[in-house]
């Protein structure tokens, strides 16, 4: 039998992860779980991501050019992920418990955040417009992954604009969906020598990545956040924050021309404002 379809698959069930392979003509998978005996049946789905059709079900397909062994390595690599990344956790969140020692790596501060509450938008956002922000952010401190991004941008389905909530919530699940993007670079059978290889002195490259994750997916999920807080801006405020602007440009050409021109003193000087206008400004 020549095998041209292959790849790892996840038990919905119990969430562990196995190999299969198939004839090159299969649409349909129909296989049982070797731990908790669950049978699944889906449609082979070839869509950018790899995975299956159904959000429980996962499937990721290989090229043919993998043997048995790939597979199964792979699909215990998946299996001890989350047990992996919660060992790392410690060096990566501010939030991590007991006391920290001299050789310790650096905390990454706000690491894993994200905003508590939507804000409230006084007319709907554009979706356009928020994914070029977000694009043009990208492209700005993070260029490498400007393609990652714009993917999982389109692949989420956006609507045409937002409220202050579907806003709120569209944010999180695009931050996961981020995530989850990144994390597979390591899963895939291309690049997962890198996992225990060291990147840079005791640092290897599963721990070297996720620290960078994490700086990424903060930046992220803060570019998102100013987005909605730029989109909660009122007509009010707006026209609070110009009649504000207006009276500190008064006040400055006023400072001007009293240290320009100055103004009589009692004993017949004059007073030129100096070291007068800073503390004027600073207090505006």
């Amino acid at each position: 039998m020549a095998i041209i379809r292959q790849g790892v698959w996840r038990c919905p069930s119990c969430e562990r992860h196995q190999a299969w392979r198939a004839r090159a003509a299969t649409e349909r998978l129909d296989r049982k779980c070797e731990h908790c005996g669950k049978r699944i049946r889906a449609t082979l789905d070839r869509s950018s991501s790899g995975q299956g059709r159904h959000r429980a079900l996962q499937i990721w397909e290989r090229g043919s050019a993998l043997d048995l062994g790939d597979l199964e390595n792979e699909a215990v690599r998946r299996d001890e992920e989350s047990r992996r990344r919660d060992e790392l956790a410690d060096s990566i969140r501010s939030d991590a418990v007991g006391a920290a020692s001299q050789s310790d790596l650096p905390t990454i501060w706000g690491a894993g955040w994200e905003p508590d509450s939507a804000l409230e938008f006084p007319t709907p956002l554009n979706s356009s417009l928020a994914r070029d922000e977000l694009l043009r952010f990208v492209a700005e401190r993070h260029d490498g992954h400007l393609d990652t991004a714009a993917s999982c941008w389109d692949k989420m389905g956006a609507p045409e604009s937002f409220g202050g909530f579907s806003f709120h919530q569209f944010s999180k699940s695009y931050v996961s969906s981020f995530e989850e993007s990144l994390k597979e670079r390591l899963l895939t059978p291309a690049l997962s020598s890198l996992v225990d290889i060291e990147v840079i002195p005791r640092r290897s490259g599963l721990l070297h990545l996720e620290r960078r994750t994490a700086r990424l997916l903060l930046d992220i999920t803060l570019c998102l956040r100013r987005i909605s807080h730029y989109a909660s801006i009122t007509l009010e405020q707006r026209i609070e924050w110009q009649r504000m602007m207006v009276q500190t440009r008064l006040v400055d050409e006023h400072l001007k021309d009293l240290s320009t021109n100055g103004v009589p003193t009692p004993d017949g000087g004059t007073f030129g404002g100096k070291g007068f206008r800073s503390t004027w400004q600073e207090g505006v």
